[in-house]
């Protein structure tokens, strides 16, 4: 909570995924790469409740041994063409009901994000809520690297993009 505001971050992670089968869940330094999203997020001094949601039973496992709680999210909200927010909204409508409050701050952490760090969530909190911003979003600038999976190789490859 920050200056009297219920705070709630979600994190949606879907068990589909296109690029890189499984990158949720699959190990970056011998840990799903979601659970950094999720420790990160329930470090910070503000944070209410850490929320997964997802289609995915496994992640849904992944997620509650690391901490944070789950929604089981239906399958029309897990297809490749659904955007972010009804998924995110879905998610807070669902957790206000089943916890019976509101939150008067959503904060939405990508679970491949494990750079991401508490101090960020934190400040991020602060500036909305002591300015008049009702959106913040972060981005990082990086038309260098890009991911794939070579399906023949069945591996993880780094495409270097020349300007």
């Amino acid at each position: 909570m920050y200056n009297d505001k219920k705070i709630i971050v979600i994190i949606p992670a879907r068990g589909g995924s296109k690029g890189i089968p499984r990158k949720n869940i699959r190990l970056l330094a011998n840990k799903p790469l979601i659970a950094y999203s999720i420790e990160t997020s329930l470090k910070s001094k503000y944070v209410d409740k850490v929320v997964v949601t997802t289609d995915d039973d496994e992640i849904k496992f992944i997620a509650e041994k690391f901490g944070a709680s789950t929604i089981k999210r239906s399958g029309k909200l897990a297809l490749d063409d659904i955007p972010l927010d009804p998924v995110i909204y879905d998610a807070v409508k669902t957790e206000e009901k089943s916890c019976k409050t509101i939150f008067d701050f959503v904060i939405t952490v990508q679970p491949t994000s494990p750079l991401l760090k508490t101090e960020t969530i934190d400040e991020t909190i602060e500036k909305l809520s002591d300015n008049s911003n009702d959106t913040i979003i972060s981005v990082v600038d990086d038309r260098h690297l890009n991911w794939g999976f070579d399906d023949k190789e069945k591996n993880i490859i780094l495409f270097m993009r020349k300007e």
